[in-house]
């Protein structure tokens, strides 16, 4: 499968370079300190799409024993270089959802953030990913992720958005234009990029990303065929959720 994230990745950190990283870290260890029945100090986490790595760092620096695993080669190998850079002890596989019960172990708990799951676009993709996460949990452990609430992006999707970030160095300009499906809920977004560097247009591309939006009950049936428990729904970085909130985190539990 081609790599859509092959020329985006090197990017990807400037364009999220404002993204609370270590705020979000700490959401989630709030979650898993909440929710997991084993003593936190010794857990062994597990993050699904985890893009340059940024998540396992921050994870890491709260105790955690992390390992990372992205389907776009070029993500995971800035994360290693990542790693490498800051001595860290975190470990990245180039595995996508689809084959990620090839890592062959158990861990405590699988994140998957920014929406990720999104990308599982049909059925089989979503259930054969839920399967492969089942399989890499022990009864008992906690699956925590977030997804586009179906309800938000219906009624507040941006046709156009344009967002230009720099380091002083490198400046990006991303244009995102997006059009719904609303018989197979997916939101097809075009990302057309330009990038500058000493002030000269330098590198542009074009990436087209679908993303699946679901609803309460859908998401909730998913789980629950796939051998997990609803624990917890809010907002992403938030205690509650409401209908029309945009960013849905779960919290689930692999059923004994």
């Amino acid at each position: 499968m081609a790599d859509i994230f092959a020329d985006y990745s090197e990017f990807y950190d400037l364009l999220h370079r404002d993204k609370p990283y270590a705020e979000e870290a700490r959401f989630i260890a709030g979650l898993i300190g909440k929710f997991c029945e084993n003593d936190s100090s010794s857990l062994q986490i597990l993050d699904l799409a985890c893009g340059t790595g940024r998540h396992c760092f921050e994870m890491e620096l709260l105790g955690y024993r992390v390992e990372g695993s992205d389907a776009s080669p070029e993500m995971i190998r800035l994360a290693r270089a990542a790693a490498a850079a800051r001595g860290s002890a975190a470990v990245f596989h180039d595995l996508s959802f689809q084959d990620v019960f090839r890592i062959g172990r158990e861990f405590d708990v699988v994140i998957s953030m920014f929406s990720a799951i999104d990308y599982l676009t049909s059925h089989r993709e979503i259930m054969t990913a839920l399967r492969n996460i089942h399989g890499l949990l022990p009864p008992g452990g906690l699956f925590i992720f977030d997804y586009w609430n179906g309800n938000a992006v219906v009624r507040d999707y941006s046709p156009k958005r344009t967002v230009t970030k720099s380091d002083g160095t490198r400046e990006i300009t991303r244009t995102s234009t997006t059009s719904l499906d609303l018989f197979r809920q997916i939101a097809t977004v075009t990302f057309d990029f330009r990038c500058r560097t000493g002030g000269e247009t330098n590198h542009e591309f074009r990436e087209q990303h679908l993303i699946r939006y679901f609803y309460f009950p859908e998401m909730e049936a998913y789980l629950q065929d796939s051998g997990f428990e609803l624990l917890h729904r809010s907002r992403f970085m938030a205690d509650s959720c409401n209908v029309d909130d945009w960013n849905i985190t779960i919290v689930a539990r692999k059923r004994s």
